[in-house]
């Protein structure tokens, strides 16, 4: 027997786990920066590794705007999906599409270039695959809720004299 719950409360589990995932990243992120400035400062007088430092700042940099970014959208969906606001909903559709479209050229060279081995790769695949039914998830709670505004939005009557 399958679970079948509503693509509305689908979306709002989704997007509580999101965000904690998001905070999480974010707070995260931001420990590993503090980590780096320390090793950086404290690196700095021997200067035979200050590249690599210099690198990994840089990319705990980048990890940190990514996470802020990603929590930014996963506010908007968890409030859309609590308050019923389609609009919120579509802003996090949007940018996981182009998330999707921005990390499959990085997913094919991890798959096709990489010897991490089939394990790595299948479970690269299937997370992808269920971002993506994740997507489509949220695009259903979307048209749902916009036909649930329709019943409910009464038009103007014009009168004809």
């Amino acid at each position: 027997m399958a679970c079948c719950i509503k693509a509305e409360t689908g979306t709002l589990i989704f997007a509580i786990i999101n965000l904690s995932v998001m905070i999480l990243s974010s707070v995260a992120s931001i420990g590993m920066l503090i980590y780096g400035m320390v090793v950086f400062f404290w690196i700095n007088a021997s200067s035979s590794r200050i590249d690599y430092v210099t690198l990994m700042i840089g990319a705990i940099l980048g990890w940190l705007a990514f996470s802020l970014l990603n929590l930014v959208f996963a506010s908007f969906l968890l409030n859309g999906s609590l308050k019923k606001k389609p609009e919120h909903i579509m802003a996090y559709f949007i940018y996981g599409v182009i998330i999707l479209l921005l990390t499959l050229p990085i997913i094919f060279c991890v798959c096709v270039f990489s010897e991490m081995g089939a394990a790595v790769n299948s479970a690269v695949i299937l997370t992808y695959v269920m971002y993506c039914l994740i997507l489509f998830m949220l695009r259903r709670t979307i048209k749902s809720m916009e036909t649930l505004r329709e019943q409910y939005s009464h038009k103007q009557l014009v009168e004809k004299c």
